[in-house]
């Protein structure tokens, strides 16, 4: 199993807590996982050997000393399949990546001064409202140009070509994605809300993204692995499909991350992460090495190699930044 969280460098504090936000979940989720299917063996194991070990006898070989009450490790490790609690850690893992996922969405909408409807636009390719009987469709890409309202020439100058230059950059891929994040989307909400019998969104949701579910399309080594859904029956979600997704999700807050670098917000998160990593830098009057100096320093800061120019470094000395 892949762990689709890699190094990333955006621009925006709100996708760099994202980033980080995902992997601490993965760095506690596959561990515990490790840990169940070595406790599985040991267990399995240890009645194999003693067959007419009682409950307590198991609580006091494998718990005690742990506060944990309460557990059936027979039932949970011989009774209970591996697949089947593989397919509990994929739960978990989805419900939690679309928590961070609305909560960055809410974050970004929150530094752009953006109104709250945009929140729910970053979820759908194209989302159709009902206000008063009256269809509304709104575009991701809309929200995306409305949030990128206020540009910084500085900024996209020296960040945004970069940036979406980046293999990460996913622009062309967008609806792909959109449609597969719906797809899981309803997939979370049929688990958490529905005792996972597949709703008619759901159906439909999975109807809209078969055309893109391809891993060209979506820009990753495979097509995270999924099950056709059928209306009322019971669906389960695949492990590794999950962590597919968590890829997916991922491209999309860096896309967005780099749609946005070449804005006035995007200039302030640089000038805030340059203080709190950086503080004053003192260059050397050679525009070579004061480049590179400068170069030097954004690296520390954790983002990719921008076009330095005049104007972003008048940008940094107007700011005391650069001295």
């Amino acid at each position: 199993m892949y762990n689709p969280i890699m190094k990333v460098r955006p621009v925006l504090f709100e996708s760099v807590d994202f980033a980080e936000r995902v992997t601490e979940m993965y760095d506690f989720v596959w561990p515990t996982a490790t840990a169940m299917w070595n406790l599985r063996r040991r267990v399995q194991r240890f009645m194999r050997a003693y067959p007419n070990a009682t409950k307590n006898d198991l609580h006091c070989r494998f718990v005690e000393g742990s506060g944990i009450r309460g557990e059936n490790l027979e039932r949970a490790c011989i009774k209970h399949e591996w697949e089947h609690q593989q397919r509990y850690f994929a739960n978990i893992i989805l419900v939690n990546l679309f928590a961070h996922y609305e909560s960055w969405c809410n974050a970004i909408c929150n530094r752009f001064d953006a109104p709250q409807d945009i929140e729910k636009d970053l979820q759908f390719w194209v989302r159709i409202k009902n206000e008063k009987k009256r269809r509304i469709t709104r575009r991701f890409d809309d929200a995306v140009r409305l949030l990128a309202a206020q540009p910084s020439a500085t900024m996209a100058t020296a960040f945004g070509t970069v940036y979406q230059r980046s293999k990460r950059y996913a622009g062309t891929d967008l609806e792909a994605m959109l449609n597969c994040l719906r797809f899981f989307k309803e997939s979370r909400n049929v688990v958490a809300h529905q005792g996972a019998k597949a709703s008619e969104r759901l159906v439909e949701a999975y109807r809209k993204w078969l055309p893109f579910a391809s891993a060209a399309r979506l820009g990753v080594k495979e097509v995270p692995r999924h099950s056709a859904p059928i209306l009322g029956q019971p669906c389960s979600l695949d492990l590794r499909g999950v962590v597919g997704f968590g890829h997916v999700l991922l491209r999309i807050v860096e896309t967005v991350d780099a749609d946005l670098a070449g804005t006035k917000q995007a200039e302030e998160a640089l000038i805030e992460r340059w203080r709190e990593r950086v503080g004053t830098l003192k260059v050397r009057p050679s525009k070579a090495k004061a480049r590179d100096q400068v170069l030097a320093a954004i690296g520390r800061i954790g983002m990719l190699r921008p076009l330095v120019t005049d104007d972003l470094l008048a940008m940094l000395r107007a700011n005391r930044l650069v001295t």
